[in-house]
């Protein structure tokens, strides 16, 4: 059996940079399970048994080097299909993906979809004019479509800057989760139910709603993601996030929760899905459990005005919104939905930030909603 560390070693000298990636994770998540010891690549002996989990994968990884020979542009993985493609430009010859003009007026969005999207609602604001957007979204034909944004025919033929679904903002094709990585990716017949997590069946009771469109895996794939900490390495030095917009299917508590004092340094204002009742996801982290540890960041919920522009009041994307002024809350379960949106801000850093003062925002007309259940607290 040859040392862990010179096969390792064999593979990040002869593969691409991507398969060596692959590796490396492959040694963090078959670490816990196999008793490896990471900083020598290997065993605390720098072997490895003939049953390893690790060397079964590092046996892959070689298979797939010396075929990467002759085509170092795709692989296969668990029989699906991948290849690396160019995805963004920096805007100087550092790491960065947003003007440096922009460090202060930064917006992110985790999971933009194509529909009610920052692009399509908040920069149709005039409070926005000078905002950069990041936008980020795993599923390609919702990314393309936002790439695209354009006409078909002989027009739709004309160089489109890549990744620039506006000109002031990119868009990327990945996921955001607390750690990067490749993950597996549920869709379902209803793929705004896609997600890292799975599914828990017979969650959702509601009237009406198409239950096993969400409950249903269609497809699996294989997805690039990465994390909010690496995000924050590619925006200008001491940037501030105005506005952070997270709709990623039970994973957003967590995400942004990773981040720790990064979130108390770098983010004005937080708008996330949240779940008003129970777990629609497998590992899904509870509304009130959001809240709470988000306020040990120094986060609290938003007042009016401080929402205003930013979001729809009392109805945003997801469902009922819950900020200071309104009477829905993490406990709210009077309504027919059990989905909704938490907007925090900052206590140091919204009193930098200034306010929108005009009406609108992410919102959507809720089919759902029935009349007074969301209204603000009356006076």
């Amino acid at each position: 059996m040859h040392d862990a560390e010179s096969r390792v070693r064999a593979i990040t000298t002869r593969a691409p940079k991507y398969v060596v990636s692959l590796l490396l994770i492959s040694l963090v998540e078959i670490h816990a399970d196999d008793g490896m010891s990471i900083g020598g690549v290997g065993s605390k002996h720098g072997r490895m048994g003939p049953g390893s989990a690790l060397v079964e994968r590092i046996r892959e990884l070689e298979a797939q080097v010396r075929d990467l020979q002759s085509r170092p542009y795709w692989w296969t993985e668990s029989g699906q299909l991948i290849a690396p493609i160019h995805v963004g430009l920096p805007t100087d010859n550092n790491r960065s993906l947003v003007p440096a003009e922009f460090s202060q007026k930064i917006i992110l969005e985790f999971g933009a979809s194509n529909a009610y999207t920052a692009r399509d609602t908040l920069f149709r604001n005039p409070c926005f004019s000078s905002h950069f957007l990041l936008s980020f979204e795993p599923l390609i034909d919702k990314y393309s479509h936002n790439v695209a944004n354009q006409p078909g025919g002989i027009s739709a033929a004309r160089h489109a800057k890549l990744s620039a679904h506006h000109p002031r903002g990119r868009i990327f094709p990945f996921a955001v989760s607390p750690e990067d990585g490749i993950r597996e990716f549920s869709i379902a017949k209803i793929d705004g139910c896609a997600s890292l997590l799975k599914y828990n069946r017979g969650f959702d009771t509601r009237n009406g709603f198409p239950v096993t469109a969400c409950e249903d895996v269609v497809e699996k794939r294989q997805v690039p993601v990465i994390s909010l900490k690496t995000i924050f390495g590619w925006l200008p030095p001491n940037s501030i996030v105005d506005f952070l917009k997270c709709d990623i299917q039970g994973y957003d508590g967590p995400t942004i929760l990773a981040a720790g004092k990064l979130m108390q340094k770098s983010v004005r204002r937080v708008l996330m899905e949240v779940t008003l009742a129970g777990e629609r996801y497998s590992g899904q982290m509870s509304c009130a459990e959001v809240l709470k540890q988000m306020k040990a960041l120094g986060f609290r919920l938003a007042n009016s005005a401080e929402v205003k522009g930013y979001a729809g009041m009392p109805w945003s994307v997801d469902g009922p919104l819950i900020w200071a002024d309104g009477i829905n809350t993490c406990e709210t379960t009077n309504l027919k939905t059990t989905d909704g949106d938490l907007f925090l801000v900052n206590e140091a850093l919204i009193s930098s930030g200034t306010n929108c003062g005009h009406s609108g925002g992410l919102n959507r007309a809720p089919a759902f909603h029935t009349g007074g259940e969301g209204a603000m607290k009356a006076g």
